[in-house]
């Protein structure tokens, strides 16, 4: 892996003319001769009796690739394009896209049945407890009278699989009234649990409301308009056509009989009882490539609201993936990734004898079918990865299952010694290079690169540093990507494993480039890369902290890699933070919850709480004080709702002026409006942030931001951080802000009084040379390395690193997966590598915190402009150099390159602007007068007229266009928008 800062240096020069290289698709057969044997071979070894393979392009004029290996039935028949196979789970899709069609029925008026009085209108948000009045109804009355068809789709009503609670005989209308009998283990919307039963109950509304059989729907509605002939949710007719594969255990490679007999499939038809053919599927995938839209007829099969929810990220479905793939979302029937770092939707299917997958890539125009007949998931994992690695031209993986080894016994796994490994390597590919030995190595050329080593060495320790590289062997290797290489003996024991880092010297020093952040008009920055192997810091800084033009550090040229533990020079520029503040909170929650638990509280949570974690409502929490609009939010909300923005409460903004308490901020949120259920819908939220403040205050007997000064900054010295303005000012070295729209300089957000009131959610001072301290701890998981003392409880790190809501619910021109939100931090898959990051921004203010866990490396970008694009560009730029991936147009990008945009001129009249001037009340925003330039002569008015039109003519006096189109008003808030 590379990671170099240096590389920034030439990416950044050279960032204008770059553009993105694209995936150019493999256009001839993708499944050859050698690697059909490769995976019949791979099929062998896991006892896979039969596959059959599709790989299908939206173009039409590319011919679908199809493959089969194997036997259908014991007699030896040969598995083929039109074999019929069950799909399992892959036919959930079949459900969810039914669903949608069923509601245009309704909304078209095509309805043949009439809906519950108590259900206006048919939609997602329709609520189970009104659409089957008597028969839904769970064990937790919340879940039954607040689920939704959304919820149910998506996994998240609470209730587990249960799959053993049915018997094959039962029916739809069995489940649903059985369901009252079963154990709720989450509450609504709180956990993802995949549940069949939810698709059995899906195919019962349809049947219900549509008037037909859910199977007899499927046919009319989606198979005979794609003519998908062979497909059926009737095994009988399956079976019929003498195409149906027989079924096969791994265990022996024994036969075993079909897992669902005709009267088996009522029930099972909406999770999984679709039995269908790669050719019929072929059909499935083009019209999925296609948005919905049978692309041979142009008629829409799924309507696009149905299509755009199902294929996107409503739910978590995994935290973590393999190394090749990002967390992973759950729409309805498909889930939502990052494959290496390409944009996937795919889903599979497993029985008794089945084992399917369905994957299509939407940004590349393709999909793959892989059906088999054995209950074999590695396989089919493995046909499609390897395929679609070829299609896409990646590097080629081994997609097969590992196999277990058993462990050796550590005296014949001793190291041979370091010294053997000195020497000249050769390969085709590579070239040659020399590795060479401080100590053994006598020729003039090895003495030339110890002697480079040493001397960079030397630079970044400082002359008294002892050196420690003799450890190490190094060569000269004259790369595109880098100058040297260092051989390192691994951390792991007992092993002949070593570690063998392409690096760059610069023996002369370091250069500098300021080009992407003037690009973007921000006046300094500064920035901290930082390595959780113990490498030193890597600190930058751009222009200037003030309208003087001082230096972000006292040397100018301060581009000069650090020692984590000997810095040369200070990059203690204060920022605000902004918003990259809300992990202290969580991790200040987090060390009190530890407290309490330890016993070392010094005040008492109220009487009827036993226990105090992350499911502690907040009910109970703050009695009497915590009342929102929607009373089940009220009850049910816990810190981690709170912290991952699902309370259903949005942003309100505007709702205070910062000279507010936290308890203000608690107390007020009674008059503010709820715009969703709780954990229906992330809706990012400041005041969430104050009351966790607030929280922390009340509990610990200490102001938050002492309790944070003393059991975070303190423990880590973080000795230039500060929660207090008036502090961080007193040192000379907080930088002024500037706004982006001009460069100028404007006056800072934070004023001692609100400080207080922002602290929990943005309040943080810091300096890039603090925050590597942070970063460095979080890429230990909350561990400071230096002290092993543990800052962050583990249970707080990994609930708050986690994807607990959707913050994103797909990926971005397969740059970024879909992203999810945990407590503080945000997490998605970057070009296919795992990463942790947030943003904050204010007036003058855009910083960037991230980290990548599995590569061992993060960043600390902070601004004193208040473009999130430039700190996005830069990180990004960063990344990639510190990843070895190649440099994009990000300046350039659509995606980046613009904070606003132009709208359609609106062709109704607007209504009168007179009509809107007078004094307008709400108690949860207080009062505002907006005035006219045209129609409004109150003093008052007159002042507010002149400041916007000071403002807007820049100091002319020139009204400018449109200004008299506008009414304006007065309305001190607090100002902080990220």
């Amino acid at each position: 892996m590379l990671g170099r800062w240096q590389l920034l240096l030439v990416f950044a020069s050279i960032v204008q003319s770059q553009t993105q290289v694209p995936l150019i698709l493999t256009k001839g057969r993708v499944v050859d001769d050698e690697l059909y044997s490769f995976i019949q071979d791979e099929l062998d070894v896991l006892n896979v009796a039969g596959a059959s393979l599709a790989i299908i392009h939206a173009d039409e004029n590319r011919p679908v690739e199809y493959t089969a290996w194997g036997k259908r039935d014991e007699d030896g028949a040969p598995v083929t394009s039109d074999t019929l196979f069950n799909l399992g789970s892959c036919g959930k899709a079949f459900l969810s896209a039914s669903m949608g069609i069923l509601m245009q029925d309704f909304a078209d008026g095509k309805n043949t049945t009439a809906l519950p009085s108590a259900v206006t209108r048919f939609g997602w948000d329709t609520k189970l407890y009104d659409l089957l009045p008597g028969e839904w109804l769970l064990e937790d009355d919340w879940a039954t009278k607040k689920a939704n068809l959304r919820d149910m789709l998506s996994h998240v009503t609470g209730l587990p699989a249960h799959d053993a609670s049915y018997s094959p005989y039962a029916s739809p209308a069995d489940i649903v009234n059985n369901m009252r009998n079963l154990r709720t283990a989450n509450e609504l919307r709180a956990q993802y649990e995949y549940n069949n039963l939810m698709y059995i109950t899906g195919s019962y509304i349809i049947s219900k409301y549509s008037g037909l059989d859910y199977r007899d729907f499927v046919a009319e509605r989606i198979f005979k308009p794609l003519g998908m002939s062979s497909s059926t949710l009737y095994p009988d007719d399956a079976a019929a056509t003498g195409r149906l594969t027989q079924a096969w255990t791994p265990r022996g490679a024994r036969r075993i009989p079909f897992f669902m007999p005709e009267h088996s499939a009522p029930l099972i038809a909406g999770a999984g009882g679709v039995q269908s053919t790669v050719e019929d599927l072929t059909l499935w995938i083009r019209m999925l490539l296609n948005k919905g839209v049978n692309p041979r007829t142009n008629e829409t099969i799924i309507p696009k609201p149905t299509f755009d929810l199902a294929t996107s990220a409503i739910s978590i479905a995994f935290n973590t993936g393999d190394p090749l793939t990002s967390i992973m979302g759950y729409g309805m029937g498909w889930g939502r990734l990052s494959y290496r770092g390409q944009d996937l939707i795919t889903h599979n299917g497993g029985a008794p004898g089945v084992a399917t997958r369905i994957e299509f890539y939407p940004d590349h125009g393709f999909g793959v079918v892989t059906l088999t007949n054995t209950a074999v998931q590695p396989g089919s994992r493995m046909i499609t990865r390897t395929v679609v690695d070829r299609v896409l031209g990646l590097p080629e993986y081994d997609h097969r299952q590992p196999q277990t080894v058993q462990a050796q016994d550590k005296v014949d796994l001793m190291r041979r010694p370091f010294e053997d490994f000195a020497g000249t390597y050769s390969n085709a590919g590579y070239g040659n290079f020399t590795l060479c030995s401080p100590i053994f190595s006598s020729s003039k050329a090895c003495k030339a690169v110890v002697k480079d080593f040493f001397t960079v060495d030397k630079a970044l320790h400082g002359p008294d540093h002892l050196p420690t590289h003799f450890v190490s062997l190094f060569a000269a290797w004259d790369r595109f990507w880098g100058t040297h290489l260092r051989l390192t003996p691994s951390k792991g024991e007992g092993r002949d494993e070593y570690d063998l880092a392409l690096t760059t010297l610069y023996t002369k020093g370091y250069g500098k480039d300021e080009s992407q952040l003037q690009a973007f008009n921000v006046t300094g920055a500064s920035l901290a890369i930082v390595w959780a192997d113990g490498r030193p810091v890597e600190y930058a800084t751009w222009g200037a902290r003030d309208e003087d033009g001082t230096a972000m550090t006292s040397d100018a040229s301060a581009s000069r890699l650090l020692y984590w533990s000997h810095p040369k020079e200070s990059f203690q520029t204060l920022f605000n933070i902004g918003s990259c503040s809300k992990a202290f909170l969580s991790t200040s929650l987090g060390i009190l919850m530890e407290d309490y638990a330890n016993g070392k509280n010094t005040t008492a949570l109220p009487d009827n709480m036993t226990q105090f974690d992350w499911y502690t409502t907040l009910h109970d929490l703050l009695p009497g004080e915590w009342l929102l609009q929607d009373p089940w939010a009220t009850e049910k909300a816990t810190l981690t709702d709170l912290l991952s923005h699902v309370t259903g409460l949005p942003s309100h903004d505007g709702a205070y002026n910062g000279s507010e308490t936290p308890a203000d901020i608690v107390a007020q949120m009674r008059h503010l409006r709820t715009s969703y259920e709780l954990r229906q819908m992330f809706q990012y939220n400041n005041m969430m942030y104050m009351t966790g403040s607030y929280i922390v205050s009340k509990y610990s007997g200490m102001e938050y931001r002492d309790f944070v000064a003393e059991r975070i900054f303190k423990r880590l010295g973080m000795n230039s951080s500060t929660l207090y303005p008036e502090m961080a000012n007193a040192t000379g070295r907080l930088t002024q802000t500037f706004s982006s729209l001009n460069g100028r300089r404007i006056p800072f957000f934070l004023t001692e009084e609100s400080a207080r009131l922002i602290a929990g959610a943005g309040g943080i001072e810091s300096t890039v040379e603090d925050l590597s301290v942070w970063v460095r701890t979080l890429l230990n998981q909350g561990v400071d390395p230096r002290s092993n003392e543990t800052i962050i409880p583990q249970p707080t790190f990994d609930l708050a690193t986690s994807a607990i809501s959707v913050l994103l619910p797909s990926g971005d021109d397969n740059l970024t997966s879909i992203a999810g939100y945990g407590m503080g931090w945000a997490r998605l898959s970057y070009r296919g590598y795992d990463m942790l990051w947030h943003t904050g921004g204010a007036p003058g203010v855009a910083s960037r915190v991230e980290f990548y866990p599995s590569e061992g490396f993060g960043i600390a970008l902070l601004t004193n402009g208040d473009s999130q694009t430039a700190t996005e560009v830069v990180a990004y730029i960063i990344d990639d150099a510190v990843l070895g991936l190649s440099t994009l147009d990000f300046a350039n990008s659509s995606s980046t390159g613009s904070d606003s945009g132009t709208g359609q001129p609106d062709e109704q009249q607007p209504l009168p602007l007179a009509g809107f001037t007078g004094t307008f009340s709400n108690p949860g925003y207080g009062n505002f007068t907006l005035c006219s330039p045209l129609f409004s002569n109150s003093t008052a008015c007159q002042a507010v007229i002149s400041d916007f039109l000071t403002v807007d003519s820049a100091g002319s006096g020139q009204i400018p266009p449109n200004f008299n189109a506008s009414l304006y008003a007065v309305w001190p808030r607090a100002r902080i928008y990220v």
